[in-house]
C-alpha cells in the first residue's frame, strides 16, 4: 500500500521505508517541508550475503538519514499532544 497526502504545507507517507525514503527526498527537491511519521512506517529484515539485518535496525536507519535535512521526524503521539 502507498499513499500519500498533501494538506497545506503537510506530506504524509505511509509505505514500506524505501519507497517512503525516496518520496521524502524527492517532496524536499520539491520545496515541500515533510514531516515524517516514524512510526507509520515499516520495514522487514534485510540481507546482504549471510548477514541478516535486524528490521528495527533498518528503520533507525532510514530514520536518522532523514532527520533534520529532508524530514522533521516525529512520532504521531508527538503530533497528537500538540
Amino acid at each position: 500500500i502507498y499513499m500519500v497526502g498533501i494538506i497545506g504545507s503537510w506530506v504524509s507517507i505511509f509505505d514500506y521505508l524505501p519507497c517512503v525514503d525516496t518520496t521524502v527526498r524527492a517532496a524536499f527537491d520539491y520545496g515541500y517541508k515533510v514531516t515524517l511519521f516514524s512510526d507509520a512506517c515499516a520495514t522487514r529484515d534485510l540481507s546482504i550475503g549471510e548477514k541478516v539485518i535486524d528490521a528495527s535496525y533498518v528503520q533507525d536507519t532510514y530514520m536518522a538519514s532523514l532527520s533534520g535535512m529532508f524530514a522533521k521526524v516525529v512520532t504521531t503521539d508527538n503530533i497528537l499532544k500538540k
